[in-house]
């Protein structure tokens, strides 16, 4: 066994060049492949012999099988037109041969024959040719290893490059070659120097050639600093893969010193030579910014020129950049060039699959949901049979939406399963149990859906009332204060828009209102969320006005949902101002135009159902909405038709409560079956909200069914155990009314008692004050079973100012064990400081009458002016008669 060769350390550096274009640019090899692909294998092309010749070598180690007659001929060719000799032919075909395995044709073609009939006219590369055949056990009966030697010397004492290397080589590992003794040093030297050779239009093969020495590091040791030296050489005499070579050398830098100038010089003269990778990359550098300033033009100017030549990466580039541009609305241009450039990927036959999920999508958005299903469905089913994750699950939105066809929805939801099965996406965790809850064709499957809702690890959306936010800026609570800032810093809207009310509420630094002022307008959505904040807490047209200019503002950049619901906040609670409605009803009408069903039911409340189905029935029939589907099917002429649209909106639409509400109340006059359907449905997703189980009892009790009354009271009581206040309402007129069958002073109390205990604290007040205000016996009942002492404690304990005023009352006239007067006192302060009135007056009237401390009018009057500067009348009234006294 042979010893390895320890490879020597040869300071061979390039001589100093002029630039010049010297060299033949090298073709790619799809270009060489299409071009010699077509040839009539007759006549050669215009091209210099060895160009052709170097394109046959390069067609041979591509696939020396499937090219092996295509490349015999080009070799017969030559030639025949006298571009090679006949040892040449001879040594080309003997390696075409070799490189495709045709060993068996070699020995009986009498190539073999005619290469060692040449004898002692053998060309050095000939003999080097000869010495390896005899070495590789190809030829067997040419005197053996002895005779390989002689050769191998013959061809090296000749000048031959490989020859002389393979000397040293042998010489470095360690054996002795008989008949040779030149050093290994000098005899590399000879090999790299003959490489060099003369300044004509083949000598950047020749220097990449040196480079690759000093890449491998077979004979000599590996040095990449020689090699980009000599690559240099090559690119500056014209060769654009070598400026590439030296181009990745600097962008890897993990061998040599990155010299950014040198990257930049070389990736340029690359791709300008044509070398689509550097083009690619010198785009990405521009489009970056990076290590030159950014410029798009220049890095969309390169993506084209690489994406012309059909460059997979130069497309995929230029499609992401063109897709901002329309993302960004810069031009319906950008939007086209988008599109054009999928289009072009999606030809290619390594096809990125997510490009049909992209064409798809776009061409629904184009065309309209429905005009565009056929064509987007097909463009879905090609990147679902390629494995996408996303033409998945868009295909089984197609597929539900056909339900009725047989198999479909056991197609749809085994992609669905697929995509859970293949790539963990939890989100069809919900996707499949809103298939068995709204797609399914027979009717929903409540069990199989509760299987995939118990599998769902879908965050609960956070709930950040103003309720809620008010409290903690009263009686701050560390951790649930981390907890707002942590999800406001992660950037869920909700959050956003709740922290920065607290902030307002708590006074914070000006630098930090700053800062989240901006982050709260950068995110449209939390703008929004932070108007529907202060809206709520308006107490006069101003503060409303002011709350829907901001609403209207944010929803500018928002979506069309939230410009939607904007101007529905207006319509609703400003309808007079002019412009602000002016808006509103341009957001309106924009959203119908694109097929929004809850914007053309805002519309007909203003302008009629018919006018506006009218106006807008041909966008429906393209591109409707599940809600306008649901418009649409008010205004069918049959119920088939009317069944039809309603089919299609529940094949489309969100499975959520109000979405189910809506199709049970469609149905109802036409369908009663569906209409149960679609209300069990509804009770499923209705999230254990009170306010949704009493719309159910409202729907329910307009029932034909025998038993409809009694299934809207238990909806209505379930409606009041999830703190309803209207639904306790209208169950106490049912049972507190001694004239109805239905009274029960029993049932009554359990119902107010039922609402207390799902109490909120700032909502106990008003909650006890209706108890009083009810007639016995039933008051008396509900009161003797509640301790309001302990429910007012807990109030105040939760930072409610009407919780802790109260207490304070209880704990002045009815103290309990640990309470004492001085703590009423300071109960009465903090609730009045949260500028609760009624404790105002309470504390101006203990200070004027000496009640739980000394009399001072002082303290009495100050509390009393604060409370007037409220709006407090009887605060007003109370200092005029402390002042007319004083007078």
């Amino acid at each position: 066994m042979a010893a390895t060769s320890k490879p020597l350390k040869i300071e061979f550096l390039p001589p100093k060049v002029e630039p010049a274009n010297i060299c033949v640019q090298r073709a790619t090899d799809e270009d060489i492949v299409k071009r010699w692909s077509g040839w009539d294998r007759q006549k050669l092309p215009d091209a210099k012999e060895w160009v052709i010749l170097r394109e046959a070598q390069r067609l041979r180690d591509l696939d020396a099988v499937g090219n092996f007659d295509l490349v015999a001929t080009i070799i017969d060719r030559l030639g025949e037109r006298s571009d090679l000799t006949p040892s040449d032919v001879v040594a080309e075909k003997i390696q075409l041969h070799l490189r495709a395995g045709k060993l068996a044709e070699l020995e009986t073609s009498g190539l073999l024959t005619k290469l060692f009939g040449l004898g002692s006219t053998m060309t050095a590369r000939e003999m080097k040719l000869a010495a390896d055949l005899i070495r590789d056990g190809v030829v067997k009966d040419q005197g053996g290893e002895a005779e390989a030697e002689r050769l191998m010397i013959r061809a090296a004492s000749n000048g031959h490059a490989d020859a002389l290397l393979t000397l040293a080589k042998t010489q470095l590992s360690g054996e002795a070659v008989p008949g040779w003794d030149m050093e290994p040093s000098l005899a590399i030297t000879m090999a790299l120097g003959s490489m060099v050779g003369k300044l004509d239009d083949r000598i950047c093969e020749r220097v990449s050639r040196i480079a690759r020495e000093f890449e491998k590091g077979e004979v000599v040791a590996p040095d990449r600093r020689i090699a980009e030296a000599w690559l240099r050489v090559a690119a500056d005499l014209g060769d654009g893969a070598s400026a590439w070579k030296v181009a990745r050398y600097h962008l890897e830098s993990s061998a040599i010193e990155k010299n950014n100038d040198i990257l930049l010089r070389y990736l340029k003269m690359a791709a300008d030579k044509g070398v689509v990778p550097a083009m690619v990359e010198l785009a990405k550098i521009y489009n970056a910014g990076a290590i030159v300033a950014k410029n798009q033009v220049m890095a969309r100017e390169y993506f084209i020129k690489a994406a012309d030549l059909g460059n997979k990466s130069g497309l995929t580039h230029l499609a992401s950049i063109y897709r901002a541009d329309s993302d960004n609305l810069q031009s319906l241009q950008s939007l086209q060039a988008y599109e054009d450039t999928l289009r072009e990927l999606s030809k290619l036959n390594d096809a990125p699959a997510w490009v049909f999920s992209r064409l798809g999508n776009l061409t629904l958005e184009k065309k309209g949901r429905w005009s565009g299903e056929a064509e987007a469905t097909a463009l879905f089913e090609q990147g679902a049979k390629l494995r996408d994750m996303t033409s998945m699950q868009s295909l089984a939105e197609m597929r539900f939406r056909h339900v009725d066809e047989p198999g479909r929805f056991n197609e749809a939801t085994n992609l669905l399963r697929a995509v859970l099965e293949n790539y963990g996406v939890t989100g069809t965790v919900n996707d499949l149990r809103a298939a068995y809850l709204c797609r399914r064709p027979e009717g929903p499957d409540f069990a199989e859906a509760a299987k995939w809702g118990q599998m769902s690890e879908e965050e609960t959306a956070s709930n950040w009332p103003l309720w809620r936010i008010v409290k903690l800026a009263r009686r701050p609570d560390a951790v649930e204060i981390a907890s707002l800032q942590s999800e406001a810093l992660y950037g869920r809207s909700d959050a956003l828009a709740a922290y920065l009310y607290y902030l307002k509420q708590t006074g914070a630094e000006p630098a930090t209102m700053r800062e989240w002022i901006a982050k709260v307008n950068f995110d449209g959505e939390a703008g929004v969320g932070h108007a529907k904040l202060l809206l709520s807490a308006a107490t006069n047209d101003d503060m409303k006005q002011e709350a829907l200019k901001l609403y209207l503002s944010a929803a500018e950049a928002g979506t069309t949902a939230t410009q939607v619901a904007s101007a529905i906040a207006v319509i609703s609670n400003l309808p007079d101002n002019e412009a602000l409605r002016k808006l509103a009803l341009n957001y309106l009408e924009k959203a119908s135009a694109d097929g929004n069903g809850r914007a053309m039911r805002a519309l007909a409340s203003l302008r009629g159902t018919e006018d506006v189905y009218h106006q807008f029935k041909d966008v429906i029939e393209a591109n409707g909405d599940s809600t306008a589907l649901m418009f649409a099917a008010e205004m069918a002429p049959s119920d088939n038709e009317r069944a039809t649209l309603l089919a299609m909106a529940s094949s489309i639409m969100d499975c959520s409560f109000e979405n189910a509400f809506a199709l049970a109340k469609a149905y109802a006059p036409t369908d009663p079956v569906k209409a149960q359907n679609w209300t069990r449905v509804a009770e499923t997703l209705s999230e254990k909200r009170g306010w949704r189980y009493r719309l159910l009892a409202e729907f329910t009790a307009q029932g034909k069914s025998s038993d409809a009354s009694e299934k809207a009271l238990t909806l209505y009581e379930e409606a009041v155990r999830l703190g309803d206040a209207k639904a306790e309402m209208v169950l106490l007129s049912h049972y507190s009314d001694p004239t109805k069958k239905s009274f029960s002073k029993e049932k009554a109390a359990d119902v107010v008692l039922s609402s207390i205990g799902t109490t909120t604290p700032d909502q106990l007040y008003e909650r006890v004050a209706r108890i009083k205000k009810m007639n016995d016996p039933i008051r008396s009942l509900v009161l003797s079973k509640i301790d309001l002492h302990g429910l007012y404690k807990s109030a105040a304990e939760s930072g409610d100012p009407g919780g802790m005023r109260e207490y304070a009352k209880f704990v002045l006239t009815d103290q309990r064990p640990g309470e004492a007067s001085e703590q009423a006192n300071a109960l009465l302060i903090a609730a009045a400081n949260y500028n609760d009135v009624p404790a105002m007056l309470i504390l101006a009237r203990n200070h004027a009458y000496g009640i739980g401390g000394p009399v001072s009018l002082e303290e009495a009057r100050t509390w009393l002016r604060k409370a007037s500067a409220l709006g407090s009348d009887e605060a007003a009234e109370m200092l005029a008669g402390m002042n007319a006294k004083l007078n």
